[in-house]
């Protein structure tokens, strides 16, 4: 007796993806788009379901390669493949700021733990 996760069909390949809590993901595509999505569990099928509440369109126009938030899930942090990070409000689905370094791309994001500040 196994319990899978059902993905929805997307219209872009997914880059990369970020767990949070045991409730969201985030996963980013290779269109620049960011998607925020519930895993819900469904008994009577025996499985998760991702469910989209969320997508962030602008911001990135390369693909997204790396994601991090913070402990509070206030801040989203997101990077692309020409060297832009953006953090993003999630209450507001904005952005809060962005740095571009467009000579190498962003891999990796360590872990943060509490609240960015904004210049």
């Amino acid at each position: 007796n196994q319990t899978g996760i059902i993905l929805p069909p997307t219209t872009t390949t997914t880059t990369t993806m970020k767990y949070y809590t045991s409730c969201h993901i985030f996963s980013g595509h290779k269109n620049g788009i960011i998607r925020i999505w519930s895993l819900i569990y469904k008994t009577e099928i025996n499985a998760f379901v991702l469910i989209r509440i969320k997508k962030l369109t602008s911001g990135h126009t390369s693909p997204i390669t790396a994601i991090n938030i913070t402990g509070n899930g206030n801040i989203l942090l997101t990077g692309d493949k020409n060297g832009k990070l953006i953090e993003w409000g999630l209450s507001e689905e904005t952005i809060k700021a962005f740095y571009n370094n467009k000579s190498s791309k962003i891999n990796t994001m360590t872990s943060i733990k509490d609240e960015i500040k904004s210049k």
